[in-house]
């Protein structure tokens, strides 16, 4: 993609800056992804169905990436290409359970559910580059991260009717 955007800036000497967000997570994702999914699950009593929790990834807070490619977009040279992340490669089962913690639960997901999915890229953000580059480092850590992210799972969960007898 980045090479794409690199063709249009030279074919209409338009500014470019590729910034590539590593494994965003938090508030505002939809039910489908990994967390929201699981949240979701747990917040309902259920043990979420998931893959092996194998998978490595580069988590990084929704709100470290909105400040970072402001940070981009106000100083970073044409033609910059950046990741954001934290730089660190984290099993998805362990984010999964720090979740399932910060919710309160001791829910226990069911690892193997479903298969991996082949060929997950597992590569950590180069954060000196940015650090460099713009002066941007994330700063919420995975703990505060997933605590904010099970807040605002609770906040927004259905309300529970609790079956009365007719």
């Amino acid at each position: 993609m980045a090479a794409y955007a690199k063709l249009f800036a030279t074919a209409f000497d338009a500014p470019v800056l590729c910034v590539r967000p590593a494994q965003v997570y938090g508030p505002g994702q939809g039910p489908g992804k990994l967390l929201p999914y699981v949240a979701t699950s747990v917040l309902r009593g259920e043990a979420p169905r998931v893959s092996s929790g194998r998978v490595r990834g580069d988590w990084v807070y929704v709100d470290d990436v909105v400040a970072g490619m402001l940070a981009a977009a106000r100083s970073a040279p044409d033609g910059a290409d950046l990741d954001l992340g934290t730089g660190v490669l984290r099993l998805s089962r362990g984010v999964v359970e720090g979740l399932v913690r910060a919710l309160g639960s001791d829910i226990v997901p069911r690892w193997g559910a479903l298969p991996d999915r082949p060929g997950e890229p597992e590569r950590p953000a180069d954060v000196a580059h940015a650090a460099r580059l713009i002066g941007w480092r994330s700063t919420v850590s995975l703990v505060e991260g997933l605590r904010r992210t099970a807040a605002t799972a609770r906040q927004s969960a259905p309300l529970r009717v609790a079956a009365r007898p007719v």
